[in-house]
Parts: structure tokens; C-alpha cells; sequence
């Protein structure tokens, strides 16, 4: 009997500055734009940081949420809703690591064998933060802040890409993160 496993360790990260403030010899306008919000990162969902919903780690707009909770209350109440969910800002600095060891299934799942099916369990981590947010924040305040979510699921590889189907807890997480336990997940890698 021989079983299959595969260990894979992935690290990313990212930063994203408007041009104009790292350009040698070139002085940044004091009303230089920041980063354009569609060119942020953004982190959580089932192909990124588990256990967290799409976009649900990271800066939210706190001022758009609370200003649909006061102008839908009522609406809340009757569907019995706590709250809609916050706008994800994005951050320019991106932090991301994952850890995932897949097996295949016992040979008593012959059919589960057959289509490829393959349990796994993964531990994922990952932060987001603005440019000046990290420029001035100590190692430390960025390990301290950094989401922790750890979980087990199914892979299945399919011609259209990863289809994956997990169970996760978050370990840590902030205030304002959107949690979610059990996702669906369809991953696709072009580089």
C-alpha cells in the first residue's frame, strides 16, 4: 500500500507605491494620489487566507458600514441581520504564508481514489496594511496583527483548476475581520 503525500509551503508578498514617491531625483507632490483602491492587495477567501470570507482580512471602511447600518436598520431588524458587511479597502503592503499537507484517501475509497480526491489540512497566515502603516510599525506590531487560520478540506483537481471544499477556524484575527468557516473554493494559476 503505498500512500501519496505532498507538502507544500507558499510565502508571498507584495507592496504597491504610486511611482512618483520612489522615482530618483523626482519630488512627490504633497497632493500625490494615493494608490488607486482596485490596485491594492486583498487577502482572505477559500484560495487565500481560509476561514476568513473573500476580501475579509485588512482596513474596512468603517464610516460607508456605518452609514448603511443607520440608513437600513429597519431592514436589518425585519430580515434579522446584524450587520451588512464592510468595505474592504485593501493595503498596500501584503504579507502571506500557507503551509498544506494533502494525502490520498485510504484504497478502501477506491472511487475517491479513482477521481483524485485528496484530503488535506493547512495552516495559513496573512496581513495587510497601508505603506505609512508598515514604514512605521515595528516587526513585532506586524506579527502581532498578522491573521492566523488553520483547517481541513477535500482538493479535487479538475481541468479548470483547483476545486477546493474546506472547513477552517480562525486562530487570530482582528475586530473587524469577516469570518468564514466553511468555503468553496475554485483556484486558478496563470504564472
Amino acid at each position: 500500500m503505498r500512500c501519496h503525500q505532498t507538502l507544500g509551503l507558499g510565502l508571498n508578498t507584495g507592496i504597491v507605491t504610486p511611482l512618483s514617491k520612489i522615482l530618483p531625483g523626482r519630488k512627490a507632490r504633497p497632493d500625490t494620489p494615493e494608490v488607486h483602491i482596485s490596485d491594492r492587495f486583498y487577502m482572505g477567501g477559500a484560495m487565500s487566507v481560509r476561514g476568513f470570507r473573500t476580501f475579509g482580512i485588512g482596513p474596512v471602511d468603517a464610516g460607508a458600514m456605518l452609514c448603511v447600518e443607520l440608513c437600513f436598520s429597519h431592514l436589518l431588524s425585519v430580515c434579522n441581520l446584524s450587520s451588512f458587511a464592510a468595505d474592504a479597502l485593501g493595503g498596500d503592503v501584503s504579507l502571506g504564508t500557507s503551509a498544506e499537507l494533502s494525502f490520498q484517501f485510504p484504497e478502501r475509497f477506491k472511487v475517491l481514489r479513482e477521481i483524485n480526491l485528496r484530503p488535506h489540512v493547512f495552516l495559513n497566515a496573512g496581513n495587510l496594511m497601508s505603506l505609512s502603516e508598515a514604514s512605521r510599525s515595528r516587526m513585532r506590531d506586524v506579527i502581532d496583527s498578522t491573521r492566523v487560520s488553520a483547517g481541513a478540506g477535500v482538493v479535487l483537481p479538475t481541468p479548470f483548476g483547483r476545486l477546493e471544499i474546506n472547513f477552517s477556524r480562525p486562530i487570530r484575527a482582528q475586530a473587524h475581520d469577516e469570518l468564514k468557516m466553511f468555503q468553496i473554493g475554485v483556484g486558478v494559476d496563470f504564472l
